[in-house]
């Protein structure tokens, strides 16, 4: 949990933004290619694939009698790594009885002879090498998948889902930056943030708070995050946390609730909507006003998600002029331990008005997340804000995005 929220306070959060650098979408994209080339064209088939691994092992058994002091036995682990990694649970047992036929062969001619030898030693690492391999493909296999082919369906359902959070063409003076930190620096949130705009009037930014933390709400939030995607932007905003309500409730979880908060922005008048279900307040700064503090909604919320059947969510209405701004966040911004809520809310207005007084708002999403010292809970920042007529609020030479 957060112990400072104020900028340079505090260690950095080690996980990286939801939001992909070019150079690591460039890097995810080369990798998800060079696994489909391994996997769909180099190696096309399951009994190619096996074949390859028998002729590495028959490779070992002739080294081993020809060179025995450049032949160790640790060098099957690598092929039974690979077995794992490239072969169905069916394949993987065939293949671990020929390096159980192959040692069974060499192991005794080898000791026989005092030529580097090999020690039980080596073949307990082997065993334990394969009954790791073993676990982790039955695994793969209740999934359907094996190999890479697992993990780079969730990578990349996890980077579209993300896609949903990006707004391009946002007119001026218009921005919008959002940041995540996954507890424990985990690849997956129970938070999750959702903004479309509809037309060019017209702009809804939902944030999410699934139950639970890190991995262990990640599964829900993929889930969630996928359905509440379809209707941002597709139902009238009124519609929008009722329908989301009662999809959650259709799915009969045990862990079922979320927290929520969404904002709908007219982006010809400025004014804008924003209705709770059972999340912290959001923050709205006013450069009207002639001060840099951040206040507090005060208005009511409804219930969170999940819990109750036919709730109502009220709203509250205002209009963000010029230089004016939003922030919206998750609870592990603002709770720690032996610290109330109202507490954490007032370090982050403090922190956010530190902003707003120098720096400005490029990036400020990021610098708010990034100064959370605990990494115990998920933490998301959304800043929604209207650039001045001199560019207020926007550092000289920064670049936009979180």
């Amino acid at each position: 949990m957060p112990t400072d929220s104020r900028p340079g306070t505090g260690a950095r959060a080690a996980a990286p933004t939801w939001v992909p650098s070019a150079a690591g979408g460039w890097i995810d994209e080369r990798r998800r290619r060079l696994t489909w080339l391994l996997q769909l064209r180099l190696l096309p088939s399951q009994t190619f694939r096996l074949g390859v691994a028998t002729a590495m092992v028959l490779v070992w058994v002739v080294a081993a009698q020809a060179v025995p002091t450049l032949t160790p036995a640790s060098a099957l682990a690598v092929v039974i790594v690979l077995g794992g990694y490239f072969l169905r649970l069916r394949q993987l047992t065939m293949l671990l009885f020929l390096v159980a036929t192959a040692l069974a062969y060499v192991v005794p001619r080898r000791n026989a002879e005092d030529a580097a030898s090999i020690s039980p030693a080596a073949l307990l690492v082997l065993a334990a090498v394969a009954g790791v391999v073993v676990l982790i493909a039955r695994s793969r296999e209740r999934l359907g998948v094996h190999g890479a082919q697992g993990e780079s369906m969730l990578v990349e359902l996890r980077d579209r889902l993300r896609a949903q959070s990006r707004v391009t063409g946002l007119p001026e003076p218009w921005h919008l930056e959002h940041a995540i930190r996954s507890a424990y620096g985990d690849g997956f949130a129970g938070d999750f943030v959702l903004a479309r705009k509809v037309g060019e009037e017209r702009l809804d930014v939902l944030l999410v708070d699934v139950s639970g933390k890190g991995t262990a709400a990640g599964t829900r939030a993929l889930l969630l995050s996928g359905a509440y995607g379809g209707l941002v932007g597709a139902v009238p905003s009124a519609q929008l946390l009722p329908a989301a309500n009662d999809y959650l409730l259709e799915q009969g979880w045990t862990e079922g609730f979320a927290t929520a908060v969404h904002v709908t922005l007219d982006l010809r008048t400025g004014a804008f909507e924003a209705s709770s279900a059972g999340h912290p307040p959001l923050l709205r700064h006013r450069a009207g006003l002639g001060s840099d503090r951040w206040s507090v909604s005060e208005e009511d919320g409804g219930p969170a998600l999940g819990l109750l059947p036919d709730v109502a969510f009220p709203s509250s209405r205002g209009v963000l002029e010029p230089g004016d701004a939003l922030l919206l966040y998750t609870d592990g911004v603002v709770e720690a331990p032996g610290r109330d809520l109202a507490t954490g809310i007032d370090m982050l207005s403090r922190a956010a008005s530190e902003l707003t007084q120098g720096p400005g708002l490029r990036g400020s999403a990021r610098r708010l997340v990034d100064a959370v010292a605990a990494e115990d809970d998920d933490r998301s920042v959304v800043v929604l804000w209207r650039a001045g007529v001199e560019g207020r609020h926007v550092a000289p030479g920064a670049t936009a995005g979180a």
